[in-house]
């Protein structure tokens, strides 16, 4: 049935040509057929190159951003390469700072030593200031008994001192009589003597 329809078809278009062939409207329809392919190629090539020049257009337009996007990569990787920079110096910094704070932790913990080692030493020192304020409490009471006691054996020795005066002046008042007495018996000896 096919093969039966497709011969028919071919039959029929054979009969157009032939009917068509002398026909001089369709010389020139095929003479002028080409031509409107030409007018329709130069459509084409009008249409391609408006493509071609939007598609230039668009390759400009992204070489630009291209480039742009170059930039700001190369600024983003420099960028980058100074905040690594800064990270490395921050990095150091911060071991450095960590080592100036071991070394001061180790510098806080002898000083805390010693300042508690002055503390026991301040603690003994006041006990001893408080031992030897009691002593010196000690000795100012017996100074002042000492002192009271030189007062009054001051006076004691005034008084002696006195007496030994009254008394030397009576031992010389007495000798002064003795020799008076003495020259007195020596007259009296002299006297009897000469009777």
């Amino acid at each position: 049935m096919e093969q039966y329809r497709a011969i028919r078809i071919i039959q029929r278009n054979i009969q157009s040509y032939l009917k068509l062939r002398n026909w001089q409207w369709w010389r020139l329809f095929t003479k002028v057929k080409p031509l409107l392919q030409v007018t329709n190629a130069e459509e084409q090539k009008r249409e391609m190159e408006e493509e071609a020049k939007r598609l230039n257009d668009k390759l400009n337009k992204l070489t630009f951003e291209f480039t742009d996007l170059g930039k700001k990569n190369e600024q983003v990787l420099l960028e980058n390469q100074r905040l690594e920079d800064q990270l490395r110096e921050e990095k150091f910094m911060t071991q450095e700072a960590e080592e100036m704070r071991n070394i001061l932790m180790q510098k806080k913990n002898e000083l805390e030593g010693l300042l508690q080692e002055s503390d026991t030493r301040i603690e003994e020192q006041e006990e001893l200031n408080q031992v030897m304020q009691a002593e010196k409490e000690k000795l100012q009471k017996t100074i002042q008994g000492l002192e009271e006691q030189l007062e009054e054996e001051g006076e004691v020795n005034q008084k002696v001192l006195s007496e030994k005066a009254a008394a030397e002046n009576k031992i010389k008042g007495l000798e002064e009589q003795m020799t008076l007495s003495e020259d007195n018996i020596s007259k009296v000896c002299r006297c009897c003597r000469q009777q």
